[in-house]
């Protein structure tokens, strides 16, 4: 380029000293062109950097995919795009990291790109689109049932999103919840009536809303449950996936796990809708196909952990629950009216018709 340059200079400079009017007609042409070119490469030659924050844990499926995704956005844009991961912890939480989402500034750089979070973080993004929803009590009980439910009902809840400044451009299940606790329960009453540690959470809409469902909740930060567990006055159990249990090493101090899956956790990739709009819209369909593809690999391996974490658990002397077929019907008419009760108490965590009609979808599948 820099030898390019002073060819065209030589020339321009060589028209004007002939002082020939063709000649510098010609050398303002020339150089148009040569300006042209060089504002080209320099445009071409940009980068983009995504920062995002991710609730990832090292080592974990989702974050050796996502790994594995920012090296195929890196292919498919020639370069032009790299993500620079960031641990949203050390950010300050879920909610630090959607304000960093946000410029301080007019026309100012926000600090982060995008984030993946989990169903707090996706609910306290966009509050409207009522994502708590997919993850009510025996609602939607499969891998298969929840990608139906995405593919019927995805794209009105997205579009809550894109009304907040945001792409959510994918989102699949992070786990089942269940209940691990160091005692036994009979019934849905003898488990409400357990302390129960509701950690890692830096919002406190779940939490309210189980203490409305009558379960015994007390909140503490995740580095305080194992202590908790082990102390006889204590918390006495702790709701989660069985990876995370297991990984956090809190199997240790449990005795019980509830063998049913209550619900899905729901995670996503959520990236401001200037920062995707940076990225040259001709790479857009490609890197949501990207994206899809990274989402079938994880809900097949998560599928997987799911079982082999459970049966980890089960070889260490963990104990399973098993709820009768009569036994679920019963939770789940319980937790159902519960849920419509938090629903009233906080009109922006669940949207009533989305249930119902994801309801009628499910049964028909079923």
């Amino acid at each position: 380029m820099y030898i390019f340059c002073n060819y065209i200079y030589d020339l321009i400079v060589s028209g004007i000293r002939m002082g020939d009017t063709i000649m510098k007609k010609l050398s303002r042409i020339v150089l148009c062109l040569a300006l042209s070119f060089c504002s080209f490469s320099l445009f071409a030659q940009e980068k983009i950097v995504l920062k995002i924050g991710t609730i990832a844990p090292a080592n974990s499926p989702w974050d050796v995919e996502l790994k594995k995704l920012a090296a195929e956005w890196s292919k498919i844009t020639n370069g032009t795009v790299s993500i620079q991961f960031q641990n949203i912890t050390t950010l300050g939480g879920e909610k630090a990291a959607i304000q960093k989402m946000r410029s301080a500034r007019p026309g100012q750089r926000a600090p982060l790109d995008g984030a993946v979070l989990s169903s707090i973080g996706l609910h306290e993004s966009a509050p409207s689109a009522k994502v708590f929803t997919l993850s009510c009590p025996f609602l939607i009980r499969t891998q298969e049932e929840l990608e139906e439910v995405i593919k019927n009902f995805g794209s009105s809840i997205e579009a809550e999103y894109k009304k907040a400044g945001l792409e959510l451009l994918a989102w699949t299940n992070a786990g089942w919840i269940r209940f691990f606790t160091k005692d036994s329960y009979s019934d849905l009453a003898g488990l409400k009536r357990l302390k129960i540690a509701c950690s890692g959470f830096d919002s406190p809409v779940l939490s309210n809303a189980l203490k409305i469902a009558g379960f015994t909740i007390e909140d503490m930060k995740s580095e305080k449950v194992s202590q908790s567990l082990k102390s006889a006055s204590g918390v006495n159990g702790i709701f989660s996936v069985p990876m995370l249990i297991y990984l956090d090493g809190n199997y240790k101090n449990i005795n019980y796990a509830l063998a049913t899956r209550l619900c899905p956790v729901m995670a996503g990739l959520v990236l401001s809708s200037n920062s995707w709009s940076k990225i040259p819209s001709k790479y857009h369909a490609e890197m949501k196909a990207a994206l899809q593809r990274t989402v079938a690999r994880l809900n097949s391996e998560l599928e997987v952990f799911d079982v082999q974490y459970t049966d980890l658990m089960k070889s260490k002397g963990v104990k399973q629950i098993e709820l009768t077929q009569a036994q679920t019907e019963q939770w789940n008419q319980i937790l159902t009216a519960d849920m419509r009760r938090a629903s009233n108490a906080y009109p922006d965590m669940f949207n009533l018709k989305l249930y119902d009609d994801i309801q009628k979808l499910l049964e028909k599948m079923r």
